[in-house]
């Protein structure tokens, strides 16, 4: 049977359900509108949020543009990459510049003597040392870095020698000073024969004429031989260039010290001067970007009771008290500032720095052995016929004035001895060449201080030629790039991690590219907080890793992902407490490696240097040992 369902009233006839639903409806009604309101609310909370971001974003931006190096900011492209990179810093003019290139990076070889056989010839016992990034103690001083930083411009200039022969020397595409003297001496018109002076170029006339005038002369609006300082006209055979090579305003502090540079508090005072009347002065020299700029600052500071200056021939800054009193100059804030400026000191009336910028083509003597330099004494030199001569090296500020200070107890230099002093053929060091022919012993000892022994000459030997030590020039500082160490490659943007001797870990990540300079990557690996120290090695060619933690296990480094440590020749695990990461490598040879087993042993090194055997088609000895870098 079935059922009959309504929503009305059998007797009373009322719709029950619509009535319940509506009662219901009233009774939903407080509710509905909380769920409306708490819509409503969560709507406001995000628009309150968005606005907070947004906010946020226009304070960051705010703040960015409230920064005065936001506004100094340059991008830099080069129409072609492959050729030329470029990247502008904080200083960089504003504009669009033409470069010519001149010559590409190219490989660097090295070839030995010939040998009869590669495998059988023994070479000889021994060490052989190959160090990649830097070391000699010369240089090839470049254009752009003479005339107090204002350069040479290049052009072309006429020189005439006494005889009226004439030549157009071209230097558009010289980089340094010794490519102008290459041209000079290349050309085939003019008898003339050009050298680096201390400071300039000396041209001497070989025509053997000695009526006309020598001339040398810029042609048109050229200003290339004004530059050069050899704008002459004389009635005799030598031209020597006026003084181009000294401090000037626009001398940039990276090429100072051989490139070293000079190391700042990174925005703290850096040193404080003391006037003869007893008042202090700190100067700051963070973000300075050259000498101007440093004597500019120094003189503000001081407000005039201490005046910087920079001349002509100077190599270093002077320092002078108005007053004529006493001054002093000393550090703040464990800043290396003072003392590379060369003014760290005191004295009564002015403080003439020490040289900071060396001779043409020479490096300072403060560059040498890793930076700690050598000590500047006397000794005493005997040519093998028994002749003898003291040479004193005080005053000597370069490798050059060292060779010149020996040379002139020479026959050749107006001495009485048969020497002659130059650098080695590895470049590294000073030789001494005895040219009497005698029988006797080449000598040279220390009579006052050691300098002969920090030079490696000291010596009492039967043969004609002394070979000094390898006199280490820093060339790996806390200002060198990153970018130019591995043989210019740069170091990888990778992270490497870091094992102390009590087991304590720790990364260290370049991959965000902020790490620029190797002072910048010992800031970051020392702030770690591991028993790990790093610096520069006493060589001054690598970074060194101290382990001050003096635990049970060894030292280690490995790399996360990519390259850094292996780069930097760190990576691995310490033999002692140190690893040190020396851009310089040393194999020994015994008395039965022949070439073949000396090339085995250098291209096992894995150091950017590839060894191996040419056939020259010789006669006799055909096979030689060849290093490529």
């Amino acid at each position: 049977m079935g059922t009959i369902t309504s929503g009305i009233g059998l007797v009373s006839g009322i719709n029950t359900t619509s009535v319940i639903d509506q009662l219901m409806a009233i009774e939903q009604r407080p509710v509905t509108l909380l769920q409306g309101r708490v819509t409503s609310i969560g709507n406001q909370k995000a628009a309150y949020t968005d606005l907070s971001t947004r906010l946020g974003t226009l304070q960051t931006a705010a703040t960015d543009l409230s920064k005065a190096e936001t506004f100094q900011q340059s991008q830099a492209s080069s129409s072609d990459e492959s050729v030329l990179t470029a990247t502008a810093g904080p200083d960089a003019a504003t504009g669009s510049f033409q470069f010519q290139v001149t010559r590409l990076v190219t490989t660097q070889q090295s070839v030995s003597t010939g040998f009869v056989d590669p495998t059988s010839v023994k070479v000889g016992g021994g060490t052989l040392t190959i160090e990649e990034g830097g070391g000699e103690v010369s240089s090839q001083t470049p254009l752009s870095q003479l005339n107090g930083g204002a350069g040479v411009r290049r052009g072309q200039f006429r020189i005439t020698d006494r005889s009226g022969k004439s030549d157009i020397i071209d230097i558009s595409n010289a980089i340094s000073l010794d490519d102008v003297v290459r041209k000079i001496n290349t050309s085939l018109d003019v008898s003339v024969r050009a050298k680096i002076g201390q400071d300039g170029i000396v041209l001497t006339d070989t025509s053997g004429q000695t009526t006309g005038n020598f001339v040398v002369q810029d042609l048109g609006d050229g200003s290339s031989a004004a530059d050069l300082g050899l704008v002459n006209s004389v009635g005799v055979s030598t031209i020597t260039g006026t003084p181009i090579n000294y401090l000037g305003r626009a001398t940039n502090l990276s090429t100072l010290n051989d490139g070293r540079g000079v190391r700042d508090a990174q925005g703290a005072a850096d040193f404080r001067i003391v006037d003869s009347h007893g008042a202090a002065h700190d100067v700051t020299i963070h973000n300075l970007s050259n000498l101007g700029q440093v004597v500019d600052a120094i003189n503000t500071a001081t407000g005039g009771s201490v005046k910087a200056t920079l001349g002509i021939g100077q190599h270093g800054i002077t320092l002078t008290d108005t007053d004529g009193g006493s001054l002093s100059v000393s550090a703040l804030n464990n800043s290396k500032t003072a003392a590379d400026l060369g003014i760290e000191n005191a004295s009564t009336g002015a403080i003439h720095g020490t040289a900071i910028q060396a001779s043409i083509d020479t490096v300072l003597l403060g560059s040498l052995a890793g930076g700690k330099g050598i000590s500047l004494g006397a000794f005493s030199v005997t040519d093998k016929a028994g002749q003898s001569a003291t040479v004193d090296l005080t005053g000597a500020a370069s490798v050059q004035d060292i060779l010149d200070k020996i040379n002139a107890v020479s026959t050749a230099g107006g001495g009485t001895l048969g020497i002659k002093a130059s650098l080695k053929g590895s470049g590294n060091g000073i030789q001494i060449l005895d040219t009497t022919g005698a029988a006797g012993n080449l000598k040279v000892a220390d009579t006052n201080g050691t300098s002969a022994q920090e030079l490696g000459l000291v010596a009492d030997t039967a043969d004609t030629q002394i070979n000094g030590g390898n006199l280490q020039r820093q060339w790996f500082s806390e200002n060198t790039q990153l970018s130019d160490l591995n043989g210019s490659k740069g170091i990888a943007q990778s992270k490497f991690v870091l094992t102390d001797s009590t087991g304590k870990t720790a990364d260290v990540d370049l991959s965000n590219g902020n790490t620029q300079t190797v002072g910048q990557l010992i800031s970051l690996i020392n702030s770690r907080g591991l028993g790990i120290t790093a610096s520069i090695n006493a060589n001054g060619d690598g970074l060194l890793l101290t382990d001050t933690a003096n635990g049970a296990v060894k030292l280690k480094v490995t790399d996360a992902n990519g390259t850094a440590a292996a780069d930097l020749n760190i990576a691995g695990t310490a033999s002692a407490a140190t690893i040190d990461g020396t851009y310089e490598k040393t194999i020994t040879l015994d008395q039965n490696d022949t070439l073949t087993s000396a090339q085995n042993k250098i291209n096992t090194l894995g150091f950017g240097v590839t060894a191996s055997i040419i056939n020259d088609g010789s006669g006799q000895a055909p096979f030689r040992l060849s290093l490529t870098a």
